[in-house]
Parts: C-alpha cells; sequence; structure tokens
C-alpha cells in the first residue's frame, strides 16, 4: 500500500511536469479565447447597454453570456436550428487539451514509466488526476484572464449581476438566483461537466483511437445543444437550460450530482478496465 502511494506521488508528479507544461501554447489559446470572448461582448454590446462602468454590469453577466448555451430546441415551432458555436468552442477545446497526453504518455518513455509502477490501477488514479488538474487549470486560465478584462476595464469582479443586462444578453428572461445558485452555474457547473465530459473521453480511449474519441465527445456535445435532457451533459453546463429559464430545467445542484456520478463511474470503469486492457500494446493513431 505504503509503496503505491509513494509510486502513484511521483507519477503524478511526472505528468504534471510533462503533461501540462508541453501544451502551454494551447493554454494560451484559453486565454486569447477568453479575451476575445470578452472583447468582443464589450464592442457589441456597449450601445445597447450604454455605460458598463455601471456596478449594475459585472463579471457575473459575462460568464452568464460564456455559459448560456442556447434555448431547448422545438422543432415544431418551425424555427431553424442555431448552433450555440462560441460555448461549444469553450468545451471542445477543454476536450482536446485533455485527450492527446494519455494517448501519447503510452510511448517511448511513458511505457517504461509504466513498466517501472508495476500497477496499471496506479498509472490510471494519475492520469484522472492529471485530467482533473489539467480540467481545473483550463478554467482558471479562463476566469483569469475574463477577471483581468473586467478590471482593466472597470467592470465590477462580483456575483452580482444586473437583471436588466442580462435579459439583453441572453435574449431571453431570467427568473432571480441567490449568489449560491449563480455561483454554480457560471464557477462549478461548467468545471463539472467538463470533467464527466473529459472523464468519458478518457474511458472510450479503452475502445478508441484518440481521433474518434474526440469525435464523440464533439458529438455528444452538439447533441447536448439539440436535445433539451438532463442524460446529455452538455445541458448541465448552459444557463439557458437551468430551472432559471425554462420550466424543464433542473436545479444546479441536481446537474452538479449527476456530473459528479459520471465522472466518479468513468474512472472506477476505468480501475476495471485497464487491469483486462492491453495497454502497453495500444499505438498511439
Amino acid at each position: 500500500m505504503g509503496r503505491n502511494i509513494l509510486n502513484l506521488y511521483k507519477l503524478v508528479r511526472y505528468d504534471m511536469k510533462n503533461g501540462l507544461w508541453p501544451g502551454r501554447h494551447l493554454y494560451l489559446l484559453v486565454m486569447v479565447l477568453g479575451l476575445v470572448f470578452s472583447g468582443k461582448l464589450y464592442v457589441n454590446y456597449t450601445n445597447r447597454l450604454g455605460d458598463l462602468l455601471d456596478p449594475e454590469f459585472t463579471m457575473a453577466n459575462l460568464l452568464f453570456h460564456y455559459f448560456q448555451g442556447r434555448e431547448p430546441y422545438l422543432p415544431e415551432a418551425g424555427e431553424p436550428f442555431v448552433f450555440p458555436a462560441a460555448w461549444m468552442s469553450l468545451f471542445l477545446l477543454c476536450a482536446f487539451l485533455t485527450l492527446e497526453y494519455p494517448f501519447h504518455n503510452l510511448n517511448g518513455h511513458g511505457v517504461q514509466v509504466l513498466t517501472r509502477m508495476r500497477s496499471r490501477r496506479v498509472w490510471w488514479v494519475s492520469k484522472c488526476i492529471w485530467m482533473v488538474a489539467a480540467t481545473a487549470l483550463y478554467f482558471v486560465l479562463l476566469y483569469g484572464v475574463t477577471a483581468a478584462f473586467c478590471g482593466a476595464f472597470g467592470i465590477g469582479i462580483t456575483m452580482d449581476y444586473g437583471a436588466e443586462a442580462n435579459e439583453l444578453l441572453l435574449h431571453m428572461e431570467m427568473a432571480p438566483c441567490s449568489t449560491g445558485q449563480a455561483f454554480l452555474m457560471l464557477y462549478v457547473l461548467p468545471v463539472t461537466a467538463a470533467l464527466a465530459a473529459n472523464s468519458v473521453q478518457l474511458v472510450l480511449g479503452f475502445f478508441l483511437d484518440r481521433t474518434y474519441c474526440f469525435l464523440a465527445t464533439a458529438a455528444l456535445l452538439f447533441a447536448s445543444a439539440y436535445f433539451h435532457t438532463p442524460l446529455l451533459i452538455g445541458n448541465h453546463a448552459m444557463v439557458k437550460r437551468s430551472v432559471f429559464c425554462t420550466g424543464q430545467g433542473l436545479s444546479p445542484g441536481a446537474y452538479l450530482a449527476a456530473d459528479l456520478a459520471v465522472t466518479v463511474a468513468c474512472m472506477a470503469a476505468g480501475l476495471v478496465l485497464i487491469q483486462r486492457h492491453d495497454i502497453l500494446n495500444k499505438k498511439d493513431s
């Protein structure tokens, strides 16, 4: 037991060093994306919202816009399906950042490290920890650059938000929510939904190569935008699919529980699959 803990500590250090730093250029892209989204919002809505220095307009309004998704699609209404490209790009980039390293690690020196560990379960747990860290870093950078933008333009960095601004940004009315509920929707659910989707992607790696794993994640997000059901993870990270915007939505707490259940189930499934999988001979295709 003690040996496994020590090996896990060493492998986690190895993964953090070799799995995060080499992808720094992609993490810079996250920051650029945050600045582009914030800047576009600033330019497009300055005239409509008036003076953005008004304390009623805050960073929370920006985040509501980031994670708005789209309202439930009703084909019978005869309206075309409007794809939430900005929302999907945020989660697809996160999925891409957590895709490459687990596959790449099985080649070259990564195979030697796995052999020295003599425990496939330790390898899997380390990859799960790395995936959680990579996802967390993604959102820390996204929130950080958004906060920096708000500070530069005098926008309040607070959980309070302007209700009228939200109606303009979301193009729909939103029921009032508490500070805690807003925090769950803006800071917790995007992270846990991404963790759940990335965990599914990681488990699919036992059966598919990385290209098909990524395509499966993209299909999951696309289906989430088209179909309004809590069974599709992407719905959990859309403000417009919450109970505050639609009568068919669920509370943030229910979505959080579902995300955590999916993540834990995937990690547990991986502990079983890793023992049966021919991991040393898996090609990085």
